[in-house]
């Protein structure tokens, strides 16, 4: 996952900006910062999207490369 695609991440599993913030803890107004490239991201945030979408740290760093 790019931190960049987690807009479209969420659309893709037809979740709320609202819901997801509710989910994850993550207040609303960070989420919404996340999804335009405002901010990167804080650890603990990160790794409670990468729970709530089942990812792996590994999703990040292929993404980071270009994927494959």
């Amino acid at each position: 996952m790019y931190i960049e695609n987690l807009k479209e991440l969420r659309k893709m599993k037809n979740i709320s900006q609202v819901r997801c913030s509710h989910d994850t803890g993550i207040p609303l107004r960070t989420l919404q910062r996340y999804e335009k490239g405002e901010n990167i991201g804080d650890t603990e945030y990160l790794c409670s999207l990468m729970d709530y979408f089942g990812l792996k740290t590994s999703d990040l760093v292929q993404g980071n490369n270009g994927g494959g």
